[in-house]
């Protein structure tokens, strides 16, 4: 489980200051809990939803608070390995709003590593190959003039 902290808003550009800068790294599987810091000037998170030009990557998202001050999302087990963009809309403590802050979540597998496919794991033997064939060549033109 991560958490991802709501420090402050700023009403006037709808930006929040989140824990994450902005930025998650999470796995499939994995649960996201999004909170609202105390004393901070957002009441409430009215809704967060994966934006149109994104794949959605949650198998659920929703509030767990009745005041709307913690949500949790649900990677999917199947969720492609992307950066995913989503909105949060959130009003400030006064009911003002809804502004909207557009943060990202990449899905990675674990360890980080990202996922080459065949092809592409092809294509970097046939580098690595090339590389060892050049270093060899030129190895031995080095040696041959010295003799």
């Amino acid at each position: 489980m991560q958490g991802i902290v709501i420090n402050s808003g700023n009403t006037s550009d709808g930006t929040l200051d989140l824990s994450d800068r902005g930025y998650t790294k999470a796995q499939r599987t994995e649960s996201i809990i999004w909170g609202i810091k105390q004393h901070s000037n957002v009441g409430s998170i009215d809704a967060i939803a994966v934006k149109a030009t994104s794949r959605n990557i949650f198998s659920s998202l929703e509030s767990i608070d009745p005041n709307n001050r913690k949500w949790e999302g649900v990677i999917d087990h199947f969720a492609p390995y992307i950066d995913c963009e989503y909105t949060i809309w959130w009003k400030d403590l006064h009911g003002h709003g809804p502004y909207k802050h557009d943060p990202k979540i990449a899905v990675r597998p674990p360890g980080g590593v990202a996922v080459l496919g065949i092809a592409g794991l092809i294509q970097k033997a046939i580098f690595m190959l090339l590389g060892i064939f050049s270093f060899y060549k030129l190895f031995s033109r080095k040696k041959k003039n010295k003799e």
